[in-house]
């Protein structure tokens, strides 16, 4: 005979037939959580101790990172012109890369107002929002017509990066 299509299974519960059975279940499952809380106590408890350890164990090497980083920046800057050929910006080792990266331009306004008066009095309403705030967008596609007013700064960063390459180990088995 072929099983309904509707058919479905069901775990048995282990149903209390008594006022004092609940009471006990009830009881039961309170004492199953609180085990369960205290378990995962102990857990976390457990983490945190191999967290500080390993904490501990990094610190050192995230300070000879630090310097080994600060040593090859000064090596990179001191020897920059004989490093970078071309429009390049970054140097292949054999070990990794480093690059030179230069952000965006961004545009800082100091006194607001002050600058908005000053683009309205020298008739460069283009660089003002409707709202009467400085249009940096505007301003950084044409920095020599704001060069002149209070208050407006344009500068702009290089970061020095250090990318190692990432090694795969090999896995070597014997053929037979």
């Amino acid at each position: 005979m072929a099983k309904s299509a509707n058919s479905m299974k069901t775990v048995a519960v282990n149903a209390p037939t008594t006022r004092e059975g609940a009471e006990a279940a009830m009881k039961s499952i309170g004492e199953l959580q609180r085990d369960i809380t205290r378990r995962e106590t102990n857990m976390n408890d457990e983490i945190n101790t191999i967290k500080a350890r390993y904490q501990e164990e990094i610190s050192p090497l995230n300070e000879e990172i630090k310097s080994q980083f600060s040593g090859l920046h000064a090596y990179a800057e001191a020897n920059k012109a004989d490093l970078l050929t071309g429009r390049t910006k970054t140097v292949k080792m054999g070990a990794g890369e480093i690059s030179w990266r230069i952000n965006p331009s961004k545009v800082s306004i100091r006194g607001a107002d002050a600058v908005v008066e000053a683009l309205e009095r020298y008739k460069l309403t283009e660089f003002i929002r409707t709202k009467k705030e400085p249009n940096k967008e505007a301003i950084l596609n044409d920095p020599d017509r704001v060069k002149d007013i209070k208050g407006i700064n344009i500068t702009q960063t290089e970061e020095f990066v250090v990318k190692p390459y990432e090694t795969a180990l090999e896995r070597v088995e014997v053929v037979k």
